[in-house]
């Protein structure tokens, strides 16, 4: 089960989930194992839980508890299920110490960097050849 556009497949399985990395060249499967004890550590029950992986495997492959409930995707929210998932959001993002949030490795692509590589692209006029807009478009963002 995946998306077109989805960096992985997932497989449903009785009380755990399987997940294989079709993308993995800026080490998600490795940042998302080291997520997965933090949170089962400082937030139990709002994430997954690590049950194994084989990191090197082609593809990589993470095994997790599944939580209970029923997937969201493609669903009609309601504005107590968007609230809840604000704060299940806000306190998964919170629980883990600012401690050891400093100890993990930086992620390979993060907003910062994606933003000065874009700022050089526009500065250095080869946004062109990444399929950018002409013109005016370009200065003003209108078309």
């Amino acid at each position: 089960m995946a998306g077109r556009w989805s960096t992985h497949d997932i497989e449903l399985g009785d009380g755990v989930v399987t997940k294989r990395f079709r993308a993995h060249g800026r080490d998600e499967h490795r940042r998302e194992w080291r997520a997965l004890p933090l949170l089962a550590e400082h937030a139990p029950g709002l994430a997954p839980a690590p049950i194994r992986a084989d990191l090197d495997a082609d593809p990589p492959v993470i095994v997790m508890s599944r939580l209970p409930g029923e997937p969201l995707r493609g669903a009609r929210l309601t504005s107590a299920q968007v609230a809840a998932l604000a704060d299940a959001v806000t306190s998964m993002h919170a629980a883990v110490p600012p401690a050891r949030v400093a100890e993990l490795p930086e992620a390979a692509w993060t907003a910062g960097r994606a933003a000065a590589l874009l700022e050089s692209y526009y500065r250095e006029g080869s946004w062109r050849r990444l399929g950018g807009v002409e013109g005016d478009q370009a200065e003003t963002g209108v078309s």
